[in-house]
């Protein structure tokens, strides 16, 4: 399996207090979102707003399975979860290629979101004894789940299938285990690419870094410190990976796994250029051990051997001494000057340009 993710559909107040089993349903549901947090996966709930008024306590997802605040919500009015909604487009911007389907009704939404799925691309898991739904009149709830996990096991769709697959046996692979989300690794610090698993700890850094960062970064509106904010910075980040226009890590610590940091590069130019800009941000409490230099070499590195670039450019201000010291460290020539090319505290500030060739790096 590729990127995975878990999808938990109309599981609303409202529903669940009607289908068959709705407290096994619920604990079932709670395991697999502890295992999908666990390891880190995208998370998606989707609110149907035909199941009460929108806002109502009804409408609201169940509190034994409720949505952390860095976890994305996304609302729908037809059965099929992809339609007119952007499941989709944020799945796809996580590199999601694989789906742990569960919720309610087993023979409207979880069918449908089954079926469109494979048609979409994804493979699906169908969590066997995590969905649910009512008498119809003709089948008993029971009935009616036994013939869909029986129906929905095997269905292939060209290339794409699904499966149905008890709870107790689905698992998640960490990032580590997936392509997108693969580390890199120095000797005191790793890069990994951002996941919406780590919003809140991103709007942690930034929030204690505001005044340091700020001394040499455009002014930020207020809500750039939220989790809501950088949740869906990092969905843009991914989405830029997957566009080749940005590639986007955190900077963790190997002996604590604490995010102190965020690189990447940017602006890529491909066709007769192959270049890029690197830009970089280091956690005040962190600064002066070398961790900004070991992760720089992991990103050029990366740029140079993985995605082939030529040419990798950077600018800094001169009064951040300590960030332009860290591009002479490895290699990084300054070539000129961007006179007043950016506002910072209220003025235009000059940025020198510094610049690394694919053939002078020793990495």
């Amino acid at each position: 399996m590729g990127q995975t993710a878990l999808v938990v559909i109309d599981v609303q107040v409202g529903l669940v207090e009607q289908v068959h089993g709705a407290q096994a349903l619920l604990q079932q549901i709670a395991g697999l979102l502890e295992k999908a947090r666990a390891a880190g996966v995208p998370v998606v709930f989707v609110q149907d707003d035909d199941v009460s008024e929108p806002g109502s306590d009804a409408w609201q997802v169940h509190p034994e399975v409720a949505p952390l605040p860095t976890e994305r919500r996304i609302r729908k009015k037809a059965t099929d979860a992809f339609f007119q909604t952007d499941l989709h487009t944020y799945l796809t911007a996580n590199r999601v290629t694989d789906l742990v389907i569960c919720g309610c009704k087993t023979n409207y939404c979880i069918d449908t979101a089954v079926r469109r799925a494979t048609t979409l691309g994804y493979q699906v898991i169908v969590a066997q004894d995590a969905h649910s739904t009512t008498d119809n009149g003709v089948l008993s709830a029971e009935q009616i789940i036994a013939h869909h996990n029986a129906t929905l096991h095997g269905l292939d769709n060209v290339h794409n299938y699904s499966l149905v697959t008890p709870c107790a046996e689905i698992t998640f692979d960490t990032p580590e285990q997936q392509p997108h989300g693969a580390v890199r690794e120095g000797e005191r610090v790793y890069i990994r690419s951002f996941a919406a698993c780590h919003a809140q700890e991103y709007a942690d850094l930034m929030r204690r870094n505001r005044e340091f960062w700020g001394a040499h970064e455009v002014q930020r509106d207020d809500d750039e410190y939220t989790v809501e904010y950088q949740q869906v910075g990092i969905e843009n980040m991914c989405a830029a990976w997957v566009k080749d226009q940005g590639y986007f890590f955190g900077i963790f610590l190997k002996e604590t796994d604490e995010l102190i940091g965020d690189i990447g590069v940017h602006e890529i130019k491909r066709g007769p250029y192959q270049s890029a800009f690197v830009g970089y941000s280091l956690d005040q409490a962190h600064n002066g051990k070398g961790y900004m230099t070991e992760a720089l070499q992991l990103v050029i590195n990366f740029s140079f051997q993985e995605l082939n670039l030529h040419r990798l450019q950077a600018g800094v201000a001169p009064a951040n001494p300590a960030s332009y010291r860290v591009l002479e460290k490895v290699g990084f020539e300054r070539q000129g000057v961007e006179r007043k090319n950016m506002l910072i505290a209220g003025q235009w500030a000059d940025h020198w340009l510094y610049d690394l060739l694919n053939e002078q790096w020793e990495g």
